[in-house]
């Protein structure tokens, strides 16, 4: 195998373990049976267990941010926001179920929980994002004024259960159900 196709193995693998497993109940053994390859050539390439999940949430973080920054590009439409937000947190979670799960139970881990430790930066990135569309909003809807980590904390909390249903076959994805989870959203917030 070449070095380049080694290294995504082993962040594949590392990925799928960890989500179906959780990071702290696999360990490196396996992680290496499952890619038939060395302890040795993991540690070449990520230097630890933690090293090869920062590399996780480099890799496929990277792409999560570049989407939902595409998203949340202020242009003055609420609803439009909310909806290319879902929509694309949807479609980042359906090409990349695995992380999605990763980061969703990692969320809910204590702080001093390693894997939490990884995808802290994402998060506080994440965060800021929404944060900074619901100020940019809050502007045109003042009733928002105060109140916008509080609504987009919630929103992201909606969207992520959101994306769980329609992962988990609970809520079927089409354009209706779309446009009720963003209107059951918005009921509360502009009016």
């Amino acid at each position: 195998m070449e070095e380049a196709n080694i290294r995504q193995v082993l962040l594949n693998k590392g990925l799928s373990l960890f989500s179906k497993k959780g990071f702290d109940s696999v360990g490196i053994q396996e992680i290496c049976d499952s890619c038939q390859t060395s302890k040795p050539t993991l540690y070449y390439y990520f230097k630890s267990k933690v090293g090869l999940l920062d590399s996780i949430v480099d890799f496929y973080g990277s792409r999560q941010l570049e989407l939902l920054s595409k998203a949340s590009e202020y242009h003055h439409d609420f609803i439009k926001h909310l909806t290319d937000l879902l929509k694309a947190q949807i479609s980042f979670a359906l090409e990349n179920p695995d992380f999605f799960y990763l980061s969703c139970n990692t969320a809910f881990s204590p702080e001093e929980n390693p894997a939490f430790k990884s995808f802290r930066e994402l998060q506080k990135k994440i965060d800021l994002l929404y944060l900074d569309l619901f100020e940019k909003c809050s502007n045109e809807f003042g009733n928002m004024r105060g109140l916008e980590k509080l609504y987009s904390k919630s929103f992201q909390s909606l969207i992520i259960s959101t994306c769980n249903s329609i992962l988990q076959k609970n809520l079927e994805l089409n354009e209706s159900n779309i446009y009720k989870v963003i209107h059951s959203f918005v009921y509360g917030v502009a009016n």
